[in-house]
């Protein structure tokens, strides 16, 4: 016979995943409803919940709560998600907004529990495991002259102060069973109905656990905070070599190296960004150097953490584009490794850009980095072998660019937790190695020229002036032979 009796039931509630997006900015909250037939109804209700921004399909919840109720006799567990109403929507009277819920049958949960329970304790292997040897333990507490140091000192004094002076130094540990296994955690879509008379449909899927054990069992709720170390990253940004990629038709960019440094910590909240940038190498051809320094500060232990750097061309009048499609670095493995290593590290790394950027069009890839006279020379081409079929350049592969290679210094060290950076980035103290400015055009003009006319564009020139060169030869060439002959069919002639 089931006899009724009364049973803490705590529900732990970690996290919602796979959220149907939304447009708009989410106010959540969670609601337990026990419903008890002849007596009255619990009502639990969780408001410390960050907002879920637009087009989010996570949240992290991290909520316990506990239920004193009497078994059977109970009826279902309600969890319910929540939408709080706007300030306006509330004024005008509107009210809060079911997302989506899920209902547990308590009575089925304690009667499986029991069964597991019987299993347990009919099984002489489990019981082997789960039961300390029958007979008791003495263990002889250790004299001041056999603890060394200062720590062993205090912890010796503090065993003194509570024990009974008529027990003396021995102390007996007593046979007892284990604890049960903890209850597993579980996966379960949360359904609402949008509109009245329609199947149910899913909006998420809940991550929980719930755990029924007798009252007096003792119990102490989950602790679901964890000591955080603040650790100082410094990225120095030392140069770009092989670029492939141009914006410019002089086989030129004006290179800029931008990073965003996103996080999620441990309880899986997005972390605020953080972006920095380089200054920008002008007229730059295979190779960019600045010698910047980005600061980054980061509370471990993290969920995630990554770099995305870009390299961009900036244009006074186009703006920033992608010179090569963004490439991301992840940083959580090396914080990992980090927080059990030493207090400072640096290492070297090599960042590699291989793909074209998504704004760069197909028939931008052919003709990277022309000159002007060969790309003319190049569409004139297109065009003529576009008639015939079979030397059409559409049929051709698409061309991929030559990985480029930044060289990145990477050091990490921990820090205080009050430590508070006191800049962002910094500067190099001298002009980096191999920039063109308009300086150079008193110590070196032809460099000047060449970096700003572009390397392509000098070839070009070069080109149209042999192919001019040559031409002009070719007419002298014919008006001396057109004299010569007119000078000879004149003397036979006469």
């Amino acid at each position: 016979m089931w006899v009724a009796s009364e049973v803490r039931v705590v529900v732990r509630i970690f996290a919602i995943y796979d959220m149907t997006p939304t447009d708009e900015q989410l106010d959540p909250y969670i609601t337990l409803h026990l419903s008890c037939p002849g007596g009255e109804d619990v009502v639990k209700r969780c408001d410390e919940l960050s907002p879920v921004a637009p087009g989010s399909d996570f949240m992290s919840v991290y909520w316990e709560t506990e239920i004193l109720t009497t078994l059977p006799g109970s009826g279902n567990l309600a969890i319910k998600l929540w939408r709080k109403a706007s300030a306006v929507s509330g004024f005008l009277g509107g009210k809060d907004t079911e997302l989506g819920s899920l209902v547990l049958d308590l009575e089925d949960r304690q009667l499986a529990l029991a069964q597991r329970e019987f299993r347990i304790g009919t099984n002489q292997h489990r019981l082997n495991g789960l039961v300390s040897p029958p007979e008791i333990i003495s263990v002889v507490r250790p004299s001041p002259a056999d603890l060394a140091g200062e720590h062993g000192e205090k912890v010796f004094k503090a065993e003194l102060m509570r024990k009974e002076k008529a027990k003396g130094l021995q102390m007996n540990i007593k046979p007892r069973r284990s604890p049960n296994p903890a209850a597993p955690i579980e996966y379960r879509d949360l359904m609402v109905v949008q509109v009245p008379g329609c199947p149910e449909q899913k909006m998420g899927t809940l991550k929980f656990c719930t755990e029924i054990m007798d009252p007096k069992e003792l119990y102490q709720p989950l602790k679901l905070t964890r000591a955080l170390k603040r650790v100082h990253i410094k990225i120095s940004v030392k140069e770009v070599n092989n670029i492939d990629v141009f914006r410019d038709n002089g086989l030129r960019n004006d290179v800029r190296i931008k990073g965003n440094l996103v996080a999620r910590n441990w309880f899986g909240y997005q972390l605020p960004p953080q972006s920095r940038a380089t200054d920008t190498h002008k007229w730059a051809h295979r190779r960019a150097t600045f010698d910047f320094v980005w600061h980054f500060v980061v509370d471990y232990p993290v969920g995630a953490a990554s770099l995305k750097v870009s390299m961009v061309d900036v244009s006074t009048f186009r703006g920033e584009r992608q010179i090569y499609r963004p490439e991301v670095f992840p940083m959580d493995a090396l914080l990992s490794a980090f927080s059990a290593g030493p207090d400072n590290v640096s290492f070297g790394e090599n960042l590699v850009f291989t793909a074209w950027p998504d704004d760069y069009s197909e028939h931008a890839k052919y003709i990277n980095g022309m000159g002007c006279f060969r790309l003319a020379c190049y569409r004139l081409g297109k065009c003529l072998s576009c008639c015939i079929p079979g030397c059409c350049r559409r049929n051709a592969n698409v061309p991929r660019p030559k990985p480029a290679k930044l060289s990145l210094m990477i050091s990490m060290a921990k820090v205080a937790d009050d430590y508070v950076l006191q800049s962002e980035v910094e500067k190099p103290p001298e002009e980096p190695e191999g920039r063109v400015n308009w300086t150079t055009g008193f110590r070196s003009p032809g460099t000047l020229a060449k970096a700003v006319i572009g390397n392509a564009n000098i070839d070009s020139c070069q080109y149209l002036m042999g192919t001019l060169c040559c031409i002009i030869c070719v007419l002298i060439l014919i008006v001396v032979l057109y004299f010569v002959f007119t000078l000879i069919s004149q003397y036979e002639s006469n």
